[in-house]
Formats: C-alpha cells, structure tokens, sequence
C-alpha cells in the first residue's frame, strides 16, 4: 500500500481543535461570520485568525475591520502558523497562485498535515468553462480535506466536475445564517434621515468585466453607458431613495482604464443626486436587508437579495448572456431580466404602481433553491469538522494504487522541473508523455514516447496528468476533457504525484 497525498496531523481528543482563518478581504467576511463566532464560543476550539495581503486592499483597510469587528488577529507568517499548529486551516479563496503568498498555498499546508477547509466566499452563478475551472477545480478545492456547499443540488455539479468530490458536504452556506434574522442589519441613523421613510433601490454594480468566448475577448457584464445613462434618471424618481453598492473595483479598476473612467461618471452623478447614496461599506448587508426592490447585475448579491422580499431586477449583457448555474435557475427565472437603462426604468415604474407579479413564484423558487435557511450553517459545518476528526484513522488517510498506466501531458518547464526531483513508484508506468508543441513529437522524454494530443485516446491508460503552471493547466484541462472527451475520473493534476510518490 502507498501512502496517499497527506498523513493529516493526529488530532488528540482530550484537547482543543486548534483552527485557523486566513483572512485576506473584508468584503469576503460574510462567508464566515457566524463559523468564526460559533467556533469562538465552542470549548471544543481554539481559534485564531491570521492576517495576509491582498492586493486589492490596504493593510489599514483590512485591519480597520477586524478591529470595527473585534476580532483579534495575528499578521501571517509561516512560523506564526506553524507556531499555532492548526489541524484545520480555512482559506478564504480557492485561488493559491495569484491570491497568496506561497507559504500560505493550499498544497503547503496540506503537505504538512493541515486540513485545508473550504467555504465558497460568494455563491456559484454562473455556468461557463472558466467558471467550471474557478467553482471545481482551483488549487484549493483540489487540496481541500472539506468543502462546504449551499445545496445537494450542488454538491450533484460537484460530483460531475470536481475531481475531488469525495471532500464535498452539502449543509447550506454560513453566509445565510446571518441573514436569517435581517432586522439585526440596521442602517446608520443618519441615513435613515436622508431615506425619510421613502422605499429604497438597492442598486448593485460589478466592475466591467471581460471573457474569453470562442477565442475571442466578451463583455459579459451590462455595458457602462447603459448606467450612466440611468444614473441620471435617479433624480427623476424623488418617491424613491437609492442606495448604490459598487464592487470594490468599479471605479477602482487599474487593469481597465477605459471602463474605470466611465464607472466613474457613474459614481459623480449617483454623489450629486440628492435621493441616493453611496455606499463603499465592506459590510453590503444593511443596505441590502433594508432594501425594498433590488437592481443588479451578475453576482452572488442576487441570490442574497431575494431574502428581501421584494423584487429583483437582473441585469445581463445583450451580447452575451451568461448561462445561470443549474440549480439556481428555478430562482433567477423568477427575477425580472434586462440589459440596460430601458429596462431599469420599467421596473422602477413597476413598483411605482405596486405591482410584483413573479413574488408568489420568487417565493417558492427561493425555498427550493436555498433549502437551508435555518440560521444553523455553521453548526451543521462545525460538527462534520468535530466528527471527523474524532474518528479518523491512519488508515483512512491512505489509499491503494496498484499498477496504474500514466499519461504525462506537458513536456516543458513544469515537466522538467517535477522530474529532475521526482521517483516514480514502480507500480506505476509512463505509458506516453503528450504535448502541443509538434516539435517534441516523437522525441524521448525518461523514457517515455511524446505523442500528439490526438494519439492519447488511442493510448491505453488509468489518469493522465496536466503537467503545466496555472497559466496552462485550464487550457489544457479543456482540451482533454472536452475536445479529446478524456472522462473527468482519468485527469489529475501535478499534485496527483504527490499521493503516489515515495
């Protein structure tokens, strides 16, 4: 028998589950609000909180919040976590190789025994190749020991997508169990003065955002001119109070001056109207519980917005409308649809007259696409946790490999950089190494034939394995899974040999 990927660390049932948050946004905090404090007031637990960059936020930004929310925090540094000793790490991304520094990647931890949890910081939406690639299989969601998910439905696309399934409990979302009592989210008093009573627009804006489509670069978020162009309307509809809640980089986007420059026409005309408000909050949820209907575009705030009760607004681009993930379609198909200014001011004359004819519809679809809102998340998540640590075994850390057939699917950098260190098992044999480069066909690679990607399907093999960086490895996942049609059971990446190496 070979040792699987990690032994995990013994965990000692006389004494406390050491945990560790790595906290890098404040705006993601939602995701785990009531675990962290569930945790905190479980004897069961020591918890502690480690502070890491991100580059989207300053290091007063991310310690004003913990500081507003009193929690006490520790900067990260590898010796501080290993000086903490977690059984249990929560990342607050699944993204190592741009989000992290690389002390704190998802394989490090788990190479030294770390069980790397993971809650989806908002909730999966859309159902696209590259969204397939960031919901089922980052680095972090490769590497988790448990991956906590809103619904069975769910866990179900899981199971079709992500080769780690096994690591996946559906027991509902942290995020919810907040906003389960929303009367606890109160605005600022000096807000409500301005509001006076009037019905409030929560009007929610992604930063333009960008795809690639069939090889070719898609605005997949509505066009700014169609907001600007509302922007102007607001003053228009004095009945009503505007509360407009930017993603942190609309209007702070340095990739993307062109598009940064129109979102901030956007955010001067919303400034000058004396009946909206603009709210750069990390925490979105008062303006958003207290919200009366609801204007946005592609993101986890729109299924969150239903909980208000009243209608919901979805806008889309016109040119490209993004395929909803499957089990919140029933829900969204319930919302009411547009792709620009037009369309906005139908809604708002719409409530102007009292109606919301999908609400009885919305209503049902919300129970059966969020089945657990019971503010109890974080309790179902902290007993798995509790549960399996206390009865885990050596044994259950390990796994049997006999003989397996390999592909390796990269004959670069990452290829030789793996194999210059690397001794394979001898029970596992390399049957052919396969790249996109014609020039390496027919050369020897250790032994092994390169073959052209068309070959593979001719090759008799147990997994192939993408050996390629993160620049690389979605390209080629799709390339072997949906152009080659390579079953998602027989794919793997270079972590893979670290479950079978000596």
């Amino acid at each position: 028998m070979i040792s699987n990927i990690t032994k995990y660390k013994p965990y000692d049932p006389n004494m406390p589950v050491r945990v560790a948050f790595l906290y890098q946004d404040p705006t993601l905090w939602p995701a785990w609000e009531s675990l962290y404090h569930f945790l905190c007031k479980d004897d069961r637990f020591i918890v502690s909180v480690f502070r890491t960059e991100k580059a989207e936020f300053t290091y007063e930004r991310q310690n004003a919040f913990l500081e507003e929310k009193d929690i006490t925090f520790i900067e990260f540094s590898e010796d501080a976590v290993d000086n903490f000793d977690p059984h249990v790490v929560f990342l607050q991304t699944p993204y190592d190789y741009l989000g992290r520094p690389v002390s704190a990647y998802s394989l490090r931890f788990k190479n030294k025994g770390v069980r790397v949890v993971y809650v989806p910081y908002g909730i999966e939406i859309v159902d696209t190749p590259s969204s397939r690639y960031d919901h089922f299989r980052t680095p972090a969601i490769r590497n988790a020991y448990r991956i906590y998910v809103l619904s069975q439905a769910f866990a179900e696309e899981y199971r079709k997508y992500c080769g780690n399934y096994e690591a996946v409990r559906a027991f509902g979302l942290p995020r919810f169990d907040m906003l389960y009592n929303k009367k606890q989210f109160e605005l600022p008093a000096s807000l409500m003065e301005r509001i006076n009573g009037r019905p409030v627009i929560v009007w929610h804006a992604h930063f333009s955002k960008f795809s690639f489509i069939n090889g070719a670069q898609r605005t997949i978020t509505p066009y700014l001119e169609e907001y600007i162009e509302f922007a102007e309307y607001l003053k228009q509809y004095e009945k009503f109070f505007f509360i407009f809640l930017p993603h942190p980089k609309f209007g702070n986007d340095l990739s993307d001056p062109i598009s940064n420059e129109k979102s901030l026409v956007v955010l001067k005309t919303i400034s000058e109207t004396e009946n909206a408000y603009i709210d750069y909050a990390d925490d979105y949820r008062p303006s958003l519980m207290n919200a009366d209907a609801v204007i946005t575009d592609r993101s986890s705030l729109m299924i969150e917005a239903a909980i208000c009760g009243g209608p919901v607004l979805l806008l889309h681009n016109p040119d490209y409308i993004e395929q909803i993930f499957k089990p919140l379609e029933p829900l969204t198909d319930e919302f009411y649809h547009g792709t620009g200014c037009d369309e906005m001011v139908k809604f708002l004359n719409m409530i102007e007259k009292g109606e919301d004819p999908r609400k009885p519809a919305r209503e049902e679809a919300f129970r059966l696409c969020i089945p657990c809102m019971d503010g109890k998340c974080a309790e179902r998540i902290i007993e798995d946790i509790y549960s399996s640590l206390t009865t885990e075994t050596i044994e259950k850390s390990e796994r049997e490999f006999r003989n397996q057939k390999l592909i390796l699917f990269g004959a670069g950098f990452m290829y030789q950089k793996i194999t210059e260190n690397y001794e394979f098992p001898e029970n596992y044999e390399i049957t052919a190494v396969s790249d996109n480069d014609s020039a390496k066909w027919g050369k020897e690679f250790g032994g092994a034939k390169c073959v052209p990607p068309s070959e593979i399907r001719n090759i008799e093999f147990d997994k192939v394995i993408i050996m390629a960086s993160n620049l690389f490895e979605e390209q080629i996942y799709q390339q072997l899974r949906f152009e080659l049609e390579i079953p998602e059971s027989k794919i793997e990446y270079c972590e893979y040999l670290a479950k079978i190496g000596k």
